[in-house]
C-alpha cells in the first residue's frame, strides 16, 4: 500500500496538475526560440541553441492531447515571436507556432478546417503549400472550426467509452 502512495505522489509531482497545465504549457510555449521539426528551415541557429529550446517544445509534445486545448486556444494569438522564418519570410505569430505543435500532436485536419483539398505537400514539416498564407487570412475562422473539429472527436471518444 505505502508503494502506491508513493508512485501517485511522485506521479502527480512530475506531471501539472489539470489547473496547473495552462501555466505550465505557457511558460514552455514562451521559451520556444524555434521548432525543432523546422529548424533548418525556421532558423539557421547552433545546435547548442537548439537543444537548449527543443526541451520546451519536447515537453508540451509529451503532454499529448492534454495540451491541445491550451494550443487550439493559441491559433487566433497574433503576437509576433522572434522566430523567423526564411521559407516564409516572416515571423512566426504565436498561433503559428502553436500550428506546428497541434500538427505534432494530432495529425492536423486540413481539409476539414478549411473546407477544402490540400494536395501538393509541404512548406514546412507536413503543411501543404500555400497553407500559411491561408492560415494568415483565415486565422479566426481555422481557430474556431479547429475547436469544432477537436470538440466533435471528444464527444465521439466518450461516446464510444460509454458504449463500452
Amino acid at each position: 500500500m505505502k508503494i502506491i502512495a508513493i508512485i501517485i505522489s511522485v506521479q502527480l509531482l512530475y506531471y501539472p496538475s489539470f489547473s496547473q497545465a495552462g501555466n505550465y504549457i505557457d511558460s514552455q510555449f514562451r521559451q520556444i526560440a524555434f521548432p525543432p521539426n523546422c529548424v533548418q528551415i525556421f532558423n539557421a541557429s547552433s545546435s547548442t541553441d537548439s537543444k537548449k529550446f527543443d526541451v520546451s517544445y519536447e515537453r508540451i509534445l509529451q503532454l499529448k492531447s492534454k495540451a491541445l486545448p491550451y494550443l487550439i486556444a493559441k491559433l487566433s494569438d497574433t503576437t509576433d515571436t522572434k522566430i523567423f522564418s526564411e521559407v516564409l519570410n516572416k515571423s512566426l505569430k504565436q498561433g503559428d507556432l502553436a500550428l506546428l505543435l497541434i500538427n505534432e500532436i494530432y495529425f492536423f485536419p486540413f481539409a476539414f478546417v478549411t473546407n477544402a483539398q490540400w494536395c501538393i505537400c509541404c512548406t514546412c514539416s507536413d503543411f501543404p503549400i500555400g497553407f500559411f498564407d491561408y492560415f494568415d487570412a483565415h486565422r479566426q475562422e481555422t481557430y474556431e472550426r479547429c475547436k469544432l473539429y477537436f470538440q466533435s472527436k471528444r464527444k465521439l471518444r466518450k461516446q464510444n467509452k460509454a458504449r463500452l
